[in-house]
């Protein structure tokens, strides 16, 4: 079992990856895409999420998912947090929040809290008990079984990846080493090429 709150194991996390979940049958529906900053990365968008989208990425009309951004803004010791829900390429919801650095557990709550309801409710993942195969765009063709784990209260607690368990909080406070994340999730439909 991997121990996500270990320092080893942010170490072999690439600052940049798309992965690919499918299902068995290889029709891939959700691409998930995160990216981790320093302090230096950060200067260089110093822009709000919705700034940042509208000004560099073109939206496809058919895209479908959810975004969000966290930063560290150490000026004022404050965490801000933007999440975005984008639907036909429209955005569709926008939420902007500022946490004291004070408040870093009652920010990972609201981050865990709002992952949880795009995992679950949002993308309506069927058969949840049985393994998603996965793609690693970075690794090329690393590919392999995830299971996405929720307790009994419907809560995201972990993921299975390959048969190495990893605490799905743990994971977050090990990317909070960093001074910035994106995330990125998106629905699509079709083969898996």
């Amino acid at each position: 079992m991997i121990n996500a709150s270990n320092d080893t194991f942010i170490e072999t996390l690439p600052k940049n990856d798309v992965i690919m979940l499918y299902d068995k049958k290889g029709e891939n529906y959700i691409k998930v895409f995160y990216q981790l900053f320093n302090n230096r990365d950060l200067d260089n968008c110093d822009l709000q999420l919705k700034e940042f989208i509208y000004g560099n990425i073109p939206i496809p009309k058919n895209y479908l998912g959810t975004l969000f951004l966290v930063k560290k803004l150490f000026l004022n010791n404050q965490i801000s947090y933007e999440c975005i829900d984008i639907k036909n390429g429209k955005i569709n919801e926008y939420k902007f929040e500022l946490y004291s650095f004070k408040e870093e557990n009652k920010f990972l709550h609201k981050i865990y809290s709002d992952i949880n309801n795009t995992a679950l409710k949002k993308y309506k993942l069927n058969n949840l008990d049985d393994s998603i195969k996965y793609k690693s765009l970075y690794y090329k063709k690393r590919l392999g079984d995830i299971n996405i784990c929720f307790n009994n209260s419907n809560m995201f607690s972990n993921l299975c990846i390959n048969g190495n368990k990893i605490k799905f909080k743990n994971l977050l406070k090990c990317i909070m080493n960093y001074d910035g994340f994106l995330l990125k999730f998106q629905i699509l439909k079709g083969s898996l090429e």
